[in-house]
Parts: C-alpha cells; structure tokens; sequence
C-alpha cells in the first residue's frame, strides 16, 4: 500500500522484509550487575577507550525513572556495567555516533520541567567527547522531540535527523538538515529541519534510529 506521496505502509515494509533471505541470526544477550532493573532500547556495540561498550537504558518495571549505562562484556559472555563510567540518571533511550574524534552519546531526559506545561516533559540531551571521561552536556534538542540521530558526512559536515510531531509532524515524521560542526548544532537548527517526503502513511509513524554512511555516499 502506497499513500499519493510514494510512502509504504508498514505492513507492506515488514512482509516485503519477510521475503528476503536472512543473512544471519540473531542472539539473545545478557546483562547483569543492576540488580531487578531491566536493561533495553540498547545501542548497537561501539568502540571507545580501547574497548568494546553498549549503552542501555536500565529502569525498573514500575517506573519510567531509568538512567543510562555503559556495559562491557565479560569472559563469560555477560554484559555488566563499566565501573569506571560515567551513569546519566534520567536519560532514556541513549544513541550514539562518532563526530570526528568525538563520541556523541545521546538520549531522551525524562522527567524534565518546561515551560507552559504542568505535565512532565521531555527532550534529548547530548554529550561529547573524545573519552568516556571528558563526556560533558553540550545540546539539548527541541521539547517533546524524540529520535534526534546524528552522523559524519564524506565532506566533513554533520547529517542531522529530527522527528518532529503535531501540527508539523502529526504522529512522526524524520526531518533532515546539515551542520558544519557540533558548534554550530542547536535545537532551533533541528526544529527547523525540512521534512522528508514518502516515509510514513498519516495514521503511522516512525523516526531515525541509526545514521550509517554507505560506500555509494547515501545515508
């Protein structure tokens, strides 16, 4: 199912995907080390500091109040928290992407306190640097918008992916703009990103997750 602007409905996506040879399998893997709070929404693998990490979002079943961690894998196998990282208390969802020399770690703050709204509110929250120890806070996007994803061009600028909703977005559209550094990155930059054509039937919606430069030079 097709929409007038070439979009494809999701079940169409999923059952052209099921189509396809599978290339591999996936695996369960384990955490450990926070006690009975569940680890999800994790980060794909990435190098910093000459190992291996994940980040996860930690929280317990009965509340939204997580924090995000960085994990390494153990001998057996076993993913448990880094001891000699930094934590990021009320940060959902993190994401992560290499700028340069810097690892930018990313996620939604929640609960957060803005202005007009009696509610608590949310925004993503960046941080930079070129070791875990150097991370520092140096962004906070748009409120209430979620799926903010960052990533190197060939020409050194900075692909950048919003996910605006409501009068602009309805459920969720991806925006995309460029910058020439993280310095010139701001939230009135990435609200004012202009929006993507053909991605998501109007009673659907879906964001960024991960930005991947292909060898063809695509995104």
């Amino acid at each position: 199912m097709r929409d007038r602007d070439g979009a494809i409905s999701a079940r169409q996506l999923l059952a052209d995907f099921r189509t396809q040879e599978r290339v591999s399998q996936g695996e369960l893997i384990q955490f450990d080390g926070v006690g009975e709070r569940d680890v999800y929404n994790v980060t794909a693998p990435f190098s910093m500091d000459g190992m291996i990490l994940i980040a996860g979002r930690v929280e317990p079943r009965d509340t939204e109040l997580a924090e995000t961690m960085l994990f390494v894998e153990g001998t057996d196998g076993i993913w448990r928290p880094h001891a000699g990282a930094p934590s990021y208390p009320k940060l959902q969802d993190p994401c992560v992407s290499f700028i340069g020399d810097e690892l930018v770690l990313g996620g939604v703050e929640f609960p957060v306190s803005l202005p007009g709204r009696d509610a608590p509110g949310w925004r993503m929250a960046f941080y930079r640097g070129e070791s875990l120890e150097s991370l520092r806070l140096f962004l906070h996007g748009p409120d209430h918008m979620k799926d903010i994803r960052l990533g190197p061009l060939p020409d050194g600028r900075i692909a950048v992916c919003s996910r605006p909703q409501g009068a602009r977005g309805g459920r969720g559209q991806i925006g995309f703009t460029t910058v020439d550094s993280l310095d010139d990155l701001t939230a009135e930059s990435i609200e004012a990103a202009p929006l993507l054509t053909g991605q998501f039937l109007t009673e659907e919606w879906g964001g960024a997750n991960e930005l991947h430069l292909l060898k063809d030079g695509r995104l």
